[in-house]
């Protein structure tokens, strides 16, 4: 059974279910490819949860590997199990919430990496699998 987490996000009520365990291990693997070091020098402060990874680093891993076609279409199929406000988050939706609303996407998808991801990305991280993990974890037990 796929569970669901729910969560406020500017005082909007967000609802992401797990994906499915084949679907989710592609996207764990494009994660992983896209991120390049953006996974480790979020997590380099030795964090416990993708929600106090630094969103920014994680963000930067993502625009910098891919282009602008690719980085919406990864946003959307990691939205896509995602509702806000009771709706579900398709392209025509997306369009229009998070038009000028960048911030509260921002936080979205800091929310479905977390519930989908958490694990998966702080192993990663601690484990130093990630381009530029490995330094950045050793500066910061020192």
């Amino acid at each position: 059974m796929l569970e669901k987490h729910e969560r406020e996000i500017n005082d909007v009520p967000y609802t992401v279910e797990h994906f499915p365990a084949m679907k989710g291990m592609r996207i764990a693997v494009r994660l992983a490819k896209t991120f390049g070091g953006g996974i480790g020098e979020a997590a380099a402060g030795g964090v416990e949860s993708v929600m106090d990874m630094d969103i920014a680093a994680v963000v930067q891993g993502i625009t910098s590997n891919l282009d602008e076609e690719e980085t919406p279409k990864l946003i959307l199929e990691l939205m896509a199990n995602t509702e806000r406000n009771g709706v579900k988050i398709t392209k025509e939706v997306f369009d229009k919430v998070y038009a000028a609303n960048y911030g509260e996407l921002l936080k979205a998808l800091q929310f479905v990496l977390e519930v989908n991801f958490g694990g998966f990305i702080g192993a990663l991280a601690q484990a130093g699998n990630i381009g530029g993990a490995p330094q950045a974890n050793a500066e910061a037990k020192e």
